[in-house]
């Protein structure tokens, strides 16, 4: 995949938007989630990876899904959601 900016992911901790990069993720530990529904030739992904927060410098563990062909190759970015949990209380 080439160089692609993604604008917009928002810290878990500061709640500050900042940019990423394709670059920024390891693509080798992509998960493989099977054919889909639609196109058995396609396969969704996924790949889960902490990001630091380049604000507050706290660790986001963002989630990108993604499909590609069944060799992992011609990869479209689907959605990426951080997932990482705000703290509180109950969360130190």
């Amino acid at each position: 995949m080439g160089r692609t900016v993604i604008k917009k992911t928002e810290c878990a901790f500061c709640h500050k938007i900042f940019d990423l990069v394709t670059e920024d993720f390891d693509w080798e530990k992509k998960t493989d989630m099977g054919e889909r529904d639609n196109d058995p030739s396609f396969h969704d992904y996924a790949l889960s990876q902490m990001i630091v927060c380049p604000k507050c410098e706290k660790e986001n563990e963002i989630l990108l899904t993604l499909e590609a062909d069944e060799k992992g190759m011609n990869e479209t970015i689907l959605s990426i959601t951080n997932v990482s949990l705000e703290k509180s209380e109950y969360f130190q």
